[in-house]
């Protein structure tokens, strides 16, 4: 299995050196190719910060609920027999500005604050489900929203302001990799995994239907606790077919 590599040593637990910015800017763009791909494909065949009021939460109806009110009594604790399966409470699915895929909101894990205005969702709980919102949520923002890109960097990565600067400009220029969604596209993943949880890092995987019968993409993202939230920062894994969801916890929506 490919392992994330960790950009900024001062989270890792070993010695590791630190990954060039180059190679992150690869894996986010090899996470847009993959989905870029798969729209292809399918068009042919417990600590929390305080709970603070949504800013322009974007559209809310039927098909697209609101975000969920805080909910903090709900969140998992290490005590729980289900810690590191259990999926995020309450999810709902939801439709944000700028971005193509659907997002995910938990009243217990997060968001907590939410500025569509400036693209940015932060505040998530301090637990393996905290960890599997916040990864997809940054990822997803970071790779698909172009209009708040700059926003969502420095909001929700830890990166360094030379890093970040290396990144906007090669993201000045990728715009064309943004895919747009088909009809048959999966709209948010189908289910996730934890890989590891310590209470500094924890490292997600998803699965996504694919365009096979009985197949999956699959790909990893790496958070750290920093600042009180998580944070993508580490690269995604280039995504992979698996064919079975063994170990795997399912999500609805």
């Amino acid at each position: 299995m490919a392992r994330n590599k960790l950009i900024d040593p001062a989270y890792a637990h070993s010695r590791a050196l630190p990954r060039p910015v180059g190679v992150w800017v690869a894996g986010v763009v090899a996470v847009v190719v993959v989905i870029a791909t798969l729209v292809a494909l399918t068009s042919r065949g417990g600590e929390q910060e305080s709970a603070t009021p949504p800013t322009d939460p974007g559209p809310t109806n039927a098909q697209n609920p609101a975000i969920p009110a805080p909910d903090p009594s709900k969140v998992h604790k290490p005590t729980d027999p289900d810690w590191l399966t259990a999926a995020p409470t309450g999810l709902v699915w939801r439709s944000v500005p700028n971005v193509v895929l659907q997002l995910p909101f938990s009243p217990a894990d997060g968001p907590l604050k939410v500025d569509e205005a400036k693209g940015t969702a932060t505040g998530y709980s301090h637990t393996p489900q905290g960890a599997v919102i916040a990864a997809d949520q940054i990822t997803r923002r970071l790779v698909m929203d172009s209009t708040n890109y700059t926003n969502v960097l420095a909001a929700t990565t830890g990166l360094s302001a030379t890093a970040r600067a290396n990144l906007e400009k090669v993201h000045a220029n990728s715009d064309a990799l943004r895919p747009q969604l088909g009809p048959d596209t999966p709209k948010h993943f189908t289910a996730f995994k934890v890989v590891s949880y310590l209470p500094n890092q924890a490292t997600i995987q998803y699965a996504f239907p694919a365009p096979f019968a009985g197949s999956f993409s699959s790909n990893q993202v790496t958070v750290v606790w920093a600042d009180n939230d998580w944070k993508v920062a580490a690269e995604p894994t280039d995504s992979k077919v698996i064919n079975d969801l063994n170990g795997f916890t399912p999500v609805g929506g």
